[in-house]
């Protein structure tokens, strides 16, 4: 076995409290084993409300996010880190919140000059006040299939893909709602 490059306690940080909470245990729990076996000194942390208690009973000095949507991979957490000062994987605060949001993304991807499908973006209130023209909108989108995915969320947790704008449509739609 190779010697670390770091003697740090590396905290690995998952669970939470997203929808995506189970994923990212396993996620967590992989990554802790795999730092075990080449010998980092690593401790698992499932967060939720003690996080900073843990992170300083535990003594640690870097984290491993595996954390995944909401609260995760937003900024939230890479936040509260930046703050009290501990380094941590992944992208920084704004990347984090900015790659969150799907639409945010995409303008800023298409003002970049990248190609970006085509998309529709709407509020579950606006589904709720008129079905038919939310549908409408999507009907002039060109292409056939379509991905329904919320516009925060992580990974593809209530993502679906369906062929068309039927039935399917409707129910891939109101199981995206149905998690807010």
């Amino acid at each position: 076995m190779r010697k670390p490059l770091t003697r740090a306690r590396i905290g690995v940080l998952m669970g939470g409290r997203s929808s995506e909470r189970e994923i990212s245990l396993r996620t967590g729990k992989a990554v802790h084993r795999a730092l075990l076996r080449r010998g980092y000194r690593a401790v698992a942390i499932d967060v939720g409300e003690s996080l900073l208690k843990q992170l300083q009973t535990k003594k640690v000095q870097m984290a491993f996010v595996a954390l995944h949507g909401p609260g995760g991979e937003d900024g939230t957490i890479q936040g509260l880190l930046e703050t009290i000062g501990i380094p941590y994987t992944g992208s920084g605060v704004r990347a984090s919140a900015l790659c969150m949001d799907k639409h945010a993304l995409r303008l800023l991807a298409a003002d970049a000059g990248l190609r970006v499908a085509p998309g529709l973006v709407f509020a579950a209130a606006a589904w709720r006040d008129d079905r038919a023209a939310v549908l409408d909108r999507v009907r002039r989108l060109p292409g056939g299939a379509r991905v329904v995915k919320p516009r925060c969320g992580g990974s593809s947790v209530r993502t679906a893909r369906v062929g068309g704008e039927g039935p399917e449509l409707l129910q891939a739609v109101e199981h995206v709602l149905a998690g807010r």
